[in-house]
């Protein structure tokens, strides 16, 4: 059971970072003032500490609802769901693990 749990989180993973680069990608064609706003994110590089908080800030905060984009706020909505979904089973994983004595 624990192997099934690591491969769907690291799959989660990998569509966690397809999704943050549609975000990315979105705010860049679509909305360039708030692109840069967040410190011109991308999804590896130019990422400081304060421009990863601006734009979870902006996920998390709803903030991109004043963007009137429903693309984006799809894509945003999706990639939170992802997150929780990460975060439970990841909880999971750590409570079996603990219970097996791994």
């Amino acid at each position: 059971m624990i192997e099934y749990i690591v491969t769907t989180l690291i799959v989660l993973i990998i569509i966690g970072y397809g999704f943050n680069q549609a975000i990315i990608k979105r705010l860049r064609t679509e909305h360039l003032d708030k692109w840069r706003e967040l410190g011109s994110p991308t999804l590896f590089l130019n990422n400081s500490i304060s421009n990863t908080l601006k734009f979870l800030g902006f996920q998390w905060s709803n903030q991109h609802k004043q963007l009137n984009d429903g693309t984006l706020n799809k894509i945003i909505l999706c990639e939170k769901a992802i997150v929780i979904i990460y975060v439970l089973l990841f909880f999971l994983y750590v409570a079996l693990g603990i219970r097996q004595g791994l």
